[in-house]
């Protein structure tokens, strides 16, 4: 990788180490607030893990073990990041899997408000969600793959 590329991968790791503090504070807020803001659960930055956790029977008061699971993940890999170039692409991994998970629970949303409009999560409600992922998950998604890619290959790809 060209040397230049190293400042910029120490910068991103930064960066998702600080995405990982914001999320361990948010959830303390979350865990702190027992309840009293509902709302702020479609604000969760991790929505499908408690859907989840929710779905299997576990404990639904948000935070949910795996969301804070999740924060202590997204640290590690932006401190893998600054270490190294192999842990940017483990990071692209991740966060790529989520990502096509969360894109086929927001599908999953609206099939089943094409089929029913009248369930518990409407697709009003689903646009905070989508931008909380789109700012949290996509955008520094985008960003790790074209940090990934060398200049020359991105040149090249549509």
């Amino acid at each position: 990788m060209p040397p230049y590329n190293v400042i910029q991968r120490i910068g991103f790791g930064g960066r998702l180490v600080l995405l990982a503090i914001l999320e361990a504070v948010f959830y303390g807020v979350r865990a702190w607030d027992a309840g009293q803001h509902a709302w702020l659960l479609f604000c969760d930055p991790r929505i499908l893990l408690f859907f989840v956790v929710e779905a299997r029977g576990g404990p639904a008061d948000p935070p949910t073990a795996a969301s804070w699971a999740a924060v202590g993940l997204l640290a590690g890999l932006g401190i893998g990041v600054v270490r190294g170039w192999r842990w940017l692409g483990v990071y692209i991994v991740v966060e790529g899997l989520y990502a096509v998970l969360f894109l086929a629970f927001v599908a999953l949303v609206l099939a089943s408000h094409l089929s029913s409009p009248f369930h518990d999560f409407s697709i009003r409600v689903l646009l905070i969600p989508v931008l909380v992922f789109l700012f949290v998950s996509a955008l520094p998604l985008w960003f790790a793959v074209r940090l990934w890619f060398p200049l020359g290959i991105r040149r090249s790809l549509p």
